[in-house]
């Protein structure tokens, strides 16, 4: 039996699926391409939210399905993980296509941030 709670976010419900397994939550998203100012600023906003509002101190990003991320979306993701690091969270990138990635190497992000295949390692 899975132990899943799947709650959506009050912020900006079209764009973001929030997951919660124990102490990790699992933001992912619904928009192929994370560009445009609304959009990123409602990114922002609501990982913002998670760390401060719900106190959630692991965030696994899932990029499922998102084939383009604007480069502006990379400030937001670095002021996430600023305040997760104040409070010894983590935040880990996961399911990046190759695109994408290529938009953390160019702005020399890929070896800031951690990335894995998965959001939750399988268990036996």
């Amino acid at each position: 039996m899975s132990d899943w709670r799947i709650r959506m976010s009050e912020i900006d419900r079209g764009h973001l699926v929030v997951e919660e397994r124990g102490d990790i939550t699992i933001v992912k998203f619904t928009d192929k391409m994370l560009m445009g100012e609304q959009l990123i600023a409602a990114i922002g906003e609501h990982l913002g939210s998670l760390v401060d509002n719900l106190r959630r101190r692991n965030l696994r990003l899932d990029f499922t399905g998102v084939e383009y991320i604007a480069s502006h979306v990379l400030g937001k993701f670095v002021h996430v993980f600023k305040k997760l690091q104040a409070v010894s969270g983590t935040l880990v990138f996961c399911n990046l296509g190759p695109q994408c990635f290529k938009t953390f190497q160019i702005a020399k992000l890929d070896k800031f941030f951690q990335f894995e295949a998965a959001p939750i390692k399988p268990t036996a």
